[in-house]
């Protein structure tokens, strides 16, 4: 294995992948190298490849938590949620510490169309990592799509607690706050999240339709003008 542990010194993935696939019959015979192997594949956009040798590996050792997790990510990546799902729920039963896996379980189960799942998913993975941005930004989200508003804006809360700076959190509590008419309130957050990024034209869009619905017609002008 040492020519595709080169190129991943190198920085060379394809380069590494090539290398394994060259000598398959070696690589299967270890839970590590289908692994090693499965993981490049998916960073190469190749989920339906290394769901093949996350499964290589899986023969190897049944008990593998990082095989199983990163499995699910090939499998979501394939449209293929409740199978997702599976392979996530069997390496939390290995290792039920981990934040990555629930947040991932959770989007798997958005997909399915089970909100309240998802949400309860989140919520694990922010027990075990309470500044866990990801997972705040998208329960945060879910729970303003069912209507939940104050719960939205509390996870919001907690999300620039973590990330103070975060434009896209900034943004979003914007929106929510436009969204329930503190239309001030959201301009001035639409202009904290352009001060950390000039070209976030969403939250320039946004913050003209807030600046209008204010009666501040003059500025919103300008802010369409921008």
């Amino acid at each position: 294995f040492d020519p595709a542990l080169s190129c991943l010194q190198a920085g060379d993935i394809a380069g590494a992948v090539s290398r394994l696939l060259a000598c398959r019959q070696h690589v299967r015979k270890s839970d590590i190298a289908s692994g090693l192997l499965a993981n490049l594949l998916l960073r190469l956009s190749r989920p339906g490849d290394a769901v093949e040798w996350f499964d290589a590996a899986l023969k190897l050792r049944a008990d593998y938590p990082e095989a199983l997790a990163a499995k699910g990510l090939a499998l979501q990546a394939l449209d293929r949620p409740v199978e997702a799902v599976s392979s996530y729920d069997r390496a939390l039963a290995l290792r039920a510490d981990d934040p990555d896996t629930f947040y991932n379980r959770g989007g798997a189960l958005e997909a399915l169309g089970d909100a309240d799942a998802a949400l309860r998913s989140y919520e694990q993975a922010l027990a075990r990592r309470p500044d866990y941005a990801a997972a705040l930004s998208r329960q945060s989200a879910l729970l303003e799509s069912m209507g939940r508003l104050k719960e939205a804006d509390a996870a919001l809360d907690r999300l620039l607690a973590a990330a103070p700076a975060d434009p896209d959190a900034l943004a979003a509590k914007g929106n929510l706050f436009q969204r329930i008419g503190r239309f001030d309130d959201a301009v001035a957050l639409y202009d904290r999240a352009l001060a950390v990024r000039l070209d976030f034209f969403a939250a320039h869009a946004n913050r003209a339709t807030a600046l209008k619905k204010a009666g501040r017609a003059e500025e919103s002008l300008v802010a369409v003008g921008k």
